[in-house]
């Protein structure tokens, strides 16, 4: 009898700036693709949100059933395309991966049961020690995530060589730690590009802005949407005091979701303002669709060229 149905909670990362380093840190590679929990026993592999992912990656699912026993494994679901990872690939439906050379991997980061042991109140050096003897058998489309406990191995992972074959960066996590669904006792850090973006609106108030909606070039000469930026700080904000202006009889205007890097979750609204600002932010170098797949963080700002 399976020790845990799925789907069970998952261990969640806290977003910072840089790596942590002080001692009993392990470092991973944080890979560009969707979140998965794997039930053997069940033949169900789950998303962070508790759907069932089973029917649109049966290849992970039959594929770990013939190698492994009664386990439950969290990782992280990649499509391999051209020599790098495509995140945009794992929408492609299981029928049209082989022509169009899409193959999908499930890169195993966590042990959380075998057979009947449930194994998430054990240290994390313990899962992951016993995760390496479960998998030594295992051949892709099933594989090990890399791990180290080198910071300046994994200081690599934040080179922009990596995030061009589709690793966003690191994640950290204790020796000691728990694995705590829901919980962010995990540390990730992404690699950031310093970008320019034109300034199109607001949410909140042109007086006190909460967060920029932002846009870049679509080639053709027009701003085109592109994200929308992470809270701003209070230095920020008053950085901008007075330097934005509102459309005249311009209405509040819906931003859909997964332009402001929130997919799948109510879209927001924002103030039109004349596009006379240029801010620079801290943006992930991968973009999905021409957007940002992640919300920037704003830096500075200056004038449009253009204004």
């Amino acid at each position: 009898m399976p020790v845990l149905d799925p789907p069970v909670p998952l261990a969640l990362a806290q977003p910072e700036r840089t790596v942590p380093d002080a001692p009993g840190w392990w470092f991973e590679p944080k890979h560009d693709g969707w979140r998965g929990c794997l039930h053997l026993a069940r033949g169900v592999l789950h998303s962070r949100s508790g759907a069932n992912l089973s029917r649109r990656f049966p290849e992970i699912v039959h594929a770990a059933r013939r190698h492994l026993g009664d386990v439950v494994l969290d990782g992280e679901l990649v499509a391999l395309r051209g020599g790098r990872l495509d995140f945009a690939a794992l929408q492609s439906a299981p029928s049209r991966r082989a022509t169009e050379g899409i193959t999908i991997h499930f890169m195993a980061f966590d042990l959380l049961a075998n057979d009947d042991h449930d194994l998430r109140n054990q240290p994390y050096r313990t899962r992951r020690e016993l995760l390496e003897q479960t998998l030594t058998p295992v051949r892709p489309p099933i594989a090990l995530t890399p791990a180290t406990t080198d910071r300046q191995a994994a200081l690599a992972w934040l080179n922009p060589d990596f995030a061009a074959v589709g690793i966003e960066g690191v994640v950290a996590k204790h020796a000691d730690g728990r694995y705590l669904g829901n919980h962010r006792d995990w540390i990730k850090v992404r690699h950031q590009e310093r970008v320019d973006a034109v300034v199109i609106g607001v949410t909140g108030t042109v007086g006190h802005p909460d967060a920029l909606v932002l846009a870049q070039s679509d080639g053709h000469g027009q701003l085109r949407a592109v994200g929308l930026s992470l809270p701003l700080t209070r230095t920020i904000r008053a950085n901008l005091s007075g330097r934005l202006t509102p459309i005249p009889g311009a209405e509040r205007t819906t931003l859909p979701g997964p332009v402001g890097g929130l997919p799948g979750q109510p879209a927001a609204t924002y103030l039109p303002v004349h596009p006379r600002l240029v801010v620079e932010v801290e943006a992930d170098p991968n973009v999905e669709f021409g957007r940002f797949r992640h919300r920037p963080r704003c830096s500075g700002s200056a004038p449009y060229p253009n204004a």
